[in-house]
């Protein structure tokens, strides 16, 4: 049985800022979705832990994607953060823009925008 992923996942060769309480760790984006954010980092962060999320999408640093997450998954050398809150407008459409631009098919991003209100799936009440 394969994986029904919502969101198409991105490669991407960004930088990514993760603040975990106190500490703040530096990394490089795996892969990016409008669910969350894959990277390779140094440090031992812990599953189940809340951050901050700062993706820098152009190199003067004038586009990132903020947003509150969870880490779903620590491993050396890599941490899963699933996205709770993008924070900001500018932060949504910075990422929906890059990850549209930046799939192997756009057409594929825009029918997951359009069954998703955020960052949730569409659930429509039977009748």
């Amino acid at each position: 049985m394969s994986e029904q992923r919502e969101f198409t996942r991105v490669a991407g060769a960004l930088e990514v800022e993760m603040t975990c309480g106190e500490r703040v760790v530096h990394g490089h984006v795996r892969n990016l979705s409008m669910k969350g954010v894959l990277a390779e980092c140094e440090g031992d962060l812990t599953a189940g832990a809340d951050c901050l999320v700062a993706v820098t999408v152009d190199r003067d640093a004038s586009l990132t994607i903020r947003a509150s997450g969870q880490i779903v998954r620590a491993s050396d050398g890599s941490v899963a953060i699933e996205f709770i809150e993008l924070l900001g407008l500018e932060s949504y459409w910075t990422l929906r823009n890059w990850v549209t631009y930046n799939a192997p098919d756009g057409a594929d991003t825009d029918a997951e925008f359009a069954a998703h209100i955020g960052l949730r799936r569409l659930t429509i009440p039977p009748p």
